[in-house]
């Protein structure tokens, strides 16, 4: 993987919008620079979200929903 997971999931909430799991698991499962297998990566996800919660990077709005804080980078 050229560019890390947390990277990509930090590149796609820059782009202001509301993202859901489902949105992820999509997107980054068809992005050619992710090559871990299909079910590692949900787990992969989940795990990079929940360290960009931890970090305030990211707020959840409701069930299996985020988006970037108004307060991060």
């Amino acid at each position: 993987m050229h560019t890390s997971l947390v990277n990509l999931i930090r590149n796609e909430f820059d782009k202001g919008k509301e993202i859901t799991l489902t949105e992820l698991y999509n997107i980054l499962s068809k992005n050619p620079d992710v090559t871990i297998e299909r079910y590692k990566l949900g787990h992969r996800i989940r795990s990079a979200i929940y360290s960009l919660q931890k970090s305030n990077e990211i707020v959840r709005v409701r069930d299996a929903t985020y988006k970037k804080a108004i307060s991060s980078r």
